[in-house]
């Protein structure tokens, strides 16, 4: 390179200090030759590591076809993925787009859409605490954090936020605004808020209040969606099924694609120019993830992110008896997040997770942050080995040691 990078973007990331080149399998490899195991995987979105053979042919052979083509018209790659979606979840009908930010304004504008149409006043969210839904004015405005929210004022209202995992603070709102109400947005797994898991107690209340209602149940599956918790959607693993469910992040493998996917009676808001996505659902995209969900729904595949889960938790676990560095450690499948305890403060006060993640990234180790910048996330690639995983633990340790 012949100037420093980052003087040549807008600086919302801060400073980069490594720029990767290749990757295969759960490694990486940066600009210097030095190697890496990914323990984050593009944020989730890396599902089945780098360089998976399958996609990558299947991506070379759309190549040769065709790209892109307008909305106007159908291509077989996003049509076989519909059917693959629809097939495999409570779904009849979907909507493709390239985010999980995308995915989340279109379930947003269509829960908004409906309530409308069942009375002017019924435009309420209903949203949790430590949730992340994107990015733009919308999302953010559903978001968790005060600290993203607060530079973007004024904001949509109409919004309603309950402590996360507070059933009787969900019912009480319910009992204030609940005719009001046009949707609830939750994420059964809280990815960027810290890893909490959703108790079976609030989505059964959160669906329970939705019929009462006559408000629409949106699952936002971006991040512990596409086997992440294990199963092929959180939500198989509890007797619920949402109207709407949001997907993006592990879909395409590393390919950008998201979508909104929806039962038949919430689909019917939406008609012809009401809502739109000039990439969404383009034939390359479309083609990775018809591969990705068919290597991801067979049951083999998930039990192995089942007991890797399990065995990262139990490696996690006795990490903590040797150094004492977690207050507690949450997660399921594949999405593990530890809580830093106080003596990772500075001391001013401030949290140290960055400085830790700089060790570990000099150990060899990239992970991930979550909640307020102290809560160590794992979501490494589903396809990882137990001696991967063990190796992962071992540079953890040497990080713990040098902290």
């Amino acid at each position: 390179m012949l100037m420093d990078s980052n003087q040549l973007f807008i600086g919302n990331y801060g400073t980069r200090s490594i720029c990767l080149e290749k990757g295969q399998g759960a490694y990486v490899q940066d600009t210097n030759g030095k190697k890496y195991l990914d323990f984050g995987c593009g944020v989730a979105v890396n599902s089945l590591g780098y360089s998976h053979p399958t996609l990558v042919n299947a991506l070379k052979l759309q190549a040769d076809k065709i790209w892109h083509t307008s909305n106007l018209y159908l291509n077989q790659p996003s049509s076989a993925l519909a059917q693959e979606l629809t097939s495999r979840t409570f779904a009849d009908k979907v909507f493709f787009c390239n985010s999980g930010l995308e995915a989340n304004e279109a379930a947003l504008k269509l829960a908004r859409k409906r309530g409308n149409e069942i009375n002017p006043q019924k435009n309420r969210i209903v949203c949790f605490t430590g949730a992340f839904h994107g990015r733009s004015l919308f999302t953010l405005s559903l978001g968790g954090k005060e600290e993203h929210r607060k530079p973007y004022a004024p904001l949509p209202d109409a919004i309603t936020r309950v402590e996360f995992n507070n059933s009787a603070g969900l019912q009480e709102a319910f009992n204030e605004v609940g005719d009001d109400v046009c949707a609830v947005i939750i994420e059964p797994i809280q990815g960027e808020g810290g890893v909490n898991v959703a108790s079976p107690e609030l989505l059964k209340l959160a669906r329970y209040l939705s019929d009462e209602y006559n408000a629409l149940l949106i699952f936002d599956e971006i991040q512990c969606g596409m086997g992440r918790s294990g199963g092929l959607f959180a939500y198989m693993d509890y007797a619920i099924q949402p109207d709407l469910m949001t997907c993006a992040k592990g879909l395409g493998g590393g390919f950008p694609i998201g979508c909104l996917l929806a039962n038949e009676a919430a689909a019917q808001s939406f008609s012809a120019g009401n809502h739109g996505s000039t990439f969404g659902g383009n034939a390359l995209a479309a083609t990775v993830a018809c591969e990705v969900i068919k290597i991801m729904d067979d049951d083999k595949f998930l039990a192995n992110v089942q007991t890797m889960g399990e065995l990262l938790a139990e490696e996690l676990a006795l990490l903590n008896k040797e150094f004492n560095c977690f207050s507690e450690i949450r997660g399921k499948g594949l999405l593990w997040g530890c809580q830093l305890t106080d003596k990772y403060l500075d001391s001013k006060g401030n949290k140290k997770g960055s400085k830790f993640l700089e060790k570990c990234r000099a150990a060899g180790l990239l992970l991930l942050l979550a909640g307020s910048g102290d809560v160590l996330r794992f979501a490494p690639p589903l396809i990882i080995s137990k001696g991967q995983l063990m190796e992962a633990i071992e540079l953890l340790r040497n990080a713990l040691k040098d902290f």
